[in-house]
């Protein structure tokens, strides 16, 4: 991706999921699994590199692994 031009990457945030799937804002009501869904929808429908929301990782290194779909992912520490 450092070849990439950075005004062709989408952002999958976690606001912006929970508003569209819920209409609330991002107070961790979306799960995993919806948030996986969505974000395969998502790069199935464009064409260029998808950054994902991975929040706190959903528990352990493998939920991380299985959002291999994007491109890129953002972590946050919660702890």
């Amino acid at each position: 991706m450092p070849d990439t031009d950075v005004s062709n990457i989408l952002w999958c945030l976690g606001f912006a999921v929970s508003a569209a799937c819920l209409g609330l804002p991002d107070v961790g009501l979306i799960s995993y699994g919806e948030m996986v869904d969505q974000g395969s929808l998502i790069t199935q429908a464009v064409s260029i590199p998808v950054i994902g929301d991975g929040d706190n990782g959903y528990g352990n290194a493998m939920n991380v692994k299985r959002t291999e779909r994007f491109a890129r992912i953002i972590l946050q520490d919660q702890a």
